[in-house]
C-alpha cells in the first residue's frame, strides 16, 4: 500500500503594519501574527503551533503573543521580518511568512505667528504683542525655545507666556 500524506492545511500569512511606527521610541507596530494564520479550519496559536523567527537589528517577534516590535532608535525605513509556523504535532508541517513595517522619524513642524492687534502706534506708548507657537506635527516637539529680540530702540518692560513664565 503506498502511504499517503495526511497533513494538516498550515497557512502562515503576510503581516503589513497599518500605521507607520515612530522610530525613535520604537514599541509595539500593532501585529499579532498569529491573528491571520490558521492551522486546518482553527486559527493558530501558541498552544497548536510553534513559531520561530530569527530578530534582526529592527525587528523581533513574540513567539508567545505574535506580538511585532520595533526597537528604539530604528531609523526611518521598510523594514520586514520572515517568521515560520510549524503545527506543534508534527513539526515538519510548516509555512513561512513575512511581516513588514514602516518605521519612520519623528518630526514636529513648529510655526510662530506674532500679532499686535494694532494699526497705528504713537511714540512712547506701550503695545502688548501676542506670540502664538503651534505645532503642526506629526509628532510631538521636545525643549522648544521661542526668541523674539526687540526692535532697537524698544524696551521690554515684562512679559509673559502661557506655561507660567514671565519676566
Amino acid at each position: 500500500c503506498p502511504s499517503a500524506n495526511f497533513n494538516t492545511p498550515i497557512d502562515a500569512v503576510n503581516d503589513t503594519a497599518s500605521t507607520p511606527i515612530n522610530g525613535t521610541t520604537g514599541g509595539d507596530a500593532g501585529i499579532n501574527v498569529y491573528a491571520n494564520d490558521t492551522l486546518g479550519t482553527v486559527g493558530a496559536t501558541p498552544s497548536n503551533v510553534t513559531l520561530t523567527s530569527t530578530p534582526t537589528a529592527e525587528l523581533s517577534i513574540d513567539p508567545a503573543t505574535g506580538a511585532v516590535t520595533v526597537a528604539p532608535g530604528t531609523v526611518a525605513g521598510t523594514y520586514t521580518i520572515n517568521y515560520t509556523v510549524c503545527e506543534t504535532a508534527n513539526m515538519s508541517n510548516c509555512d513561512t511568512a513575512t511581516v513588514t513595517v514602516e518605521v519612520i522619524s519623528p518630526s514636529a513642524d513648529i510655526v510662530t505667528a506674532k500679532t499686535d492687534n494694532q494699526t497705528t502706534y504713537t511714540p512712547g506708548s506701550t503695545v502688548a504683542y501676542t506670540i502664538t507657537v503651534t505645532n503642526n506635527g506629526p509628532s510631538d516637539a521636545q525643549s522648544v525655545n521661542v526668541v523674539d529680540n526687540a526692535p532697537a530702540g524698544t524696551t521690554i518692560t515684562s512679559w509673559s507666556a502661557s506655561n507660567g513664565s514671565t519676566g
